[in-house]
């Protein structure tokens, strides 16, 4: 069987990944118990509340089993402040005119919503191991984007 590759995390987002899962395990306790409680209610066949107990109880074993995957391949890179684009670095990059901060991180940390952007995104892998000053061109399903980066601390 072929080995699945390691998931590089931040410290921080391997952490908040730990969180979850404890957090998961705990809900996943009391949907065991409503579906217990749904089971003693009689016909199953038509009872509403144990099929919606069931349905909540599968999605958070799909979500622990995936969390624990994850959790399992994950190598933790520290950042180290090379002056090089790398994961945890924190960059300010200028796109079309506009600036914009980000800090890198995995694929499994991602959010633009919260300022994450991905080493292995199109903008990220364009802009990875380079310093400050560099420009370059990234790939992007919506074309071609032109990426000055203006910091990397």
């Amino acid at each position: 069987m072929k080995r699945k590759p390691p998931v590089v995390f931040t410290p921080e987002g391997l952490a908040k990944k730990l969180q979850e899962q404890v957090l998961l395990e705990k809900q996943r306790e009391e949907a065991v118990r409503e579906l217990n409680e749904a089971r003693e209610l009689g016909d199953r066949s038509e009872n509403g509340y144990y099929k919606a107990a069931r349905w909540k109880l599968s999605g958070i074993d799909s979500r622990l089993r995936r969390l624990r995957d994850v959790i399992g391949r994950a190598q933790v890179q520290e950042h180290r402040n090379t002056g090089v684009v790398e994961i945890g670095a924190q960059v300010e990059l200028e796109i079309a005119g506009k600036t914009h901060h980000y800090r890198m991180v995995g694929p499994e940390e991602s959010s633009i919503d919260e300022g994450k952007l991905s080493i292995f995104s199109p903008v990220g892998k364009a802009i990875a191991n380079r310093k400050a000053g560099e420009t370059c061109t990234a790939q992007t399903p919506g074309g071609a984007l032109t990426v000055r980066i203006v910091s990397v601390e």
